[in-house]
């Protein structure tokens, strides 16, 4: 497609979105070498009437991720740290459950470890949390959700901890090497760490949330560093690209790249922080990122040799979905298939990580937002998400069978019933209280609390969708030693009747 045509494509397209006089995002575009073209639309922020520019800087969450795995992949091929040491070994700590995890299982989201990211926010809700607190409540868990290298979990604490073995390296901090090692020299002016949402630039794009006709200021409550610190434009990101691709004469992007074999078979697509898979039949290398009230998508189509960056302030605006939409009307994607009218069809637990799957017509509900499931040739359907992968559902000899990262697991269905009256109580899990009467569950610790509306899936089984913006939706299940709460990043979280002991 010509210069001029992608820029006339970009511009139309922006200016159906209808956000010219709200909070909004910004996108980069490149061919090959070719100068990237830029278009933007939108406001800084719900309450700061500056037009976004070419030159706003954006939070880009889990977009960081990258940045991470390729200073620890520079530094190894140095010979100043190794991905197979233990995590505990580059902290120089000691921990009951993470002396088994390598650098190179935090940096493939294989450790296995606890989120306490998504810990902090689905029981504490928007409060602040130090990274230093993060880093301490890792070191002290005495539980993990699997052994580490044999299972795939998308995972914010890894690269938290690989940020500070990388600063251990020394001399200087997380954000020298960074800079030193990766932004000057792959020329990125309007990157950089800010850990901090209260520290961020005034030219920085602020996040938002609906608000009534409107739009409110929305903040990640936490310290991010290497899991989702940095703050970018799309057109440094599209340079980023293209220096990853180039440094060490592709090496490092090749690594990256690569798919992460795990331990009891299978693999995953989710390399050293890239994702390398095939949508819609069409080769994508990417990794999107997420903040409250904000998102953006990096993606590299190796076919058509085009970068598509998206950045957004605007809660209502997806970043990945917009960089799709691009991508189709650039005619780099075909369009999206239709629903899938064939399938499984009910409430489903995947017993070894009490992840619960609500499977539609043509659809999987996560009861905080739903994914389109799609037909596949072998008569399974499947989703794509950012969080989980891409999934596929299907069933054989009678059984319904999940298949994620190159391994089949089979789930039971729920069986069907109200929700039991014994399910109201007082649970207990640490310094971390559930309480729950009815359709509602109360979780609350020091620093907050968080309330959630439980919808019943069938028998001692519940859907937890939160009354809140954070998009942390949650299985519980009764049990007979109390209830069971697992996110799609925590699972198995035991929870005892209080007064029975923790």
């Amino acid at each position: 497609m010509k210069p001029q045509d992608v820029e006339r494509t970009l511009a139309e397209f922006l200016t159906s979105l209808g956000v010219a006089d709200a909070p909004g995002l910004s996108v980069a575009i490149a061919y090959g070498e070719e100068q990237p073209i830029c278009g933007q639309t939108g406001r800084l922020g719900p309450s700061d009437s500056r037009p976004i520019t070419e030159d706003t800087p954006f939070r880009i969450g889990s977009t960081t991720k990258q940045f991470t795995a390729a200073a620890a992949l520079l530094l190894a091929q140095k010979g100043r740290l190794d991905p197979d040491a233990s995590i505990c070994d580059g902290l120089g700590e000691t921990s009951q459950v993470l002396g088994e995890v390598r650098l190179r299982d935090c940096l493939t989201c294989t450790s296995g470890i606890r989120d306490e990211l998504d810990i902090w926010l689905f029981s504490r809700g928007p409060s602040f949390m130090s990274g230093a607190e993060g880093v301490r409540r890792a070191l002290a868990r005495r539980s993990i959700n699997f052994r580490p290298g044999t299972r795939f979990c998308y995972n914010n604490t890894g690269f938290a901890l690989a940020s500070l073995v990388i600063e251990r390296t020394g001399p200087g901090s997380f954000e020298t090497v960074l800079r030193e090692k990766l932004l000057e020299p792959a020329g990125l002016a309007d990157t950089a760490l800010f850990a901090n949402d209260a520290h961020l630039p005034d030219r920085c794009a602020r996040t938002s949330l609906p608000d009534g006709d409107g739009h409110a200021l929305a903040s990640f409550p936490t310290e991010i560093t290497g899991e989702g610190g940095l703050i970018a434009t799309p057109k440094d990101l599209v340079r980023w690209n293209r220096w990853l691709r180039a440094v060490e004469d592709g090496a490092i992007f090749e690594r990256m790249t690569a798919p992460t074999s795990l331990d009891r078979g299978g693999a995953s697509a989710y390399g050293f922080a890239l994702i390398r898979e095939f949508s819609r039949g069409v080769e994508r290398i990417h990794h999107p990122g997420g903040v409250i009230g904000g998102s953006a998508q990096l993606v590299f189509y190796p076919k058509a040799g085009c970068t598509i960056a998206v950045a957004s302030n605007n809660g209502t605006l997806s970043a990945p979905d917009i960089a799709d939409r691009l991508a189709e009307r650039l005619c780099i994607l075909p369009p999206a298939p239709p629903p899938a009218h064939t399938g499984p069809v009910g409430d489903f637990i995947e017993p070894t990580s009490g992840r619960g799957f609500s499977l539609r017509a043509g659809a999987l509900d996560l009861h905080v937002h739903t994914l389109p499931l799609v037909e596949r040739s072998d008569g399974s359907v499947a989703a794509e998400s950012a969080g989980l992968g891409q999934i596929a559902f299907g069933k054989r000899g009678g059984k319904t069978f999940l298949q994620e990262h190159g391994q089949v697991r089979l789930l039971d269905k729920i069986s069907c019933g109200p929700v039991d009256a014994d399910a109201s109580g007082a649970f207990v899990r640490g310094d971390v209280r559930i309480d729950i009467e009815a359709k509602e569950m109360r979780i609350s610790a020091p620093e907050g609390e968080t309330y959630y509306a439980l919808t019943s899936i069938g028998a001692d089984s519940w859907a937890a969708v939160p009354r809140s913006a954070i998009p942390l939706y949650a299985t519980v299940q009764r049990t007979e030693r109390g209830v069971s709460v697992s996110t799609l990043r925590n699972w198995n979280l035991a929870f005892e009747p209080i007064g029975t002991g923790t």
